[in-house]
């Protein structure tokens, strides 16, 4: 079966979205990198819901999605701030 979706590459951690081949677990035909528009997206979602999500791994530790609104970055961040609204 062939479904249209989303994922993260383990190799490169980029989000791709394509067409997967459910029964081989590989991408066929053009995938696309959406890593920027997913990132953004899920960070205007958490803006605008206010709200945080857990998924738990595989080793039983979870993994929290959140936001946090601040007035200054520290320096590790200012190179990589992307503009939202």
């Amino acid at each position: 079966m062939k479904i249209k979706t989303m994922g993260a590459s383990p190799l490169t951690g980029q989000i791709f979205q394509g067409t997967l081949n459910t029964e081989k677990g590989m991408w066929v035909g053009k995938k696309e990198d959406v890593t920027e528009q997913a990132v953004k997206s899920v960070a205007e979602h958490l803006l605008i819901k206010k709200t945080r999500y857990a998924y738990r791994m595989q080793d039983g530790k979870y993994v929290v999605l959140s936001h946090e609104i601040v007035d200054s970055l520290s320096d590790d961040f200012i190179a990589k701030a992307h503009q939202i609204r």
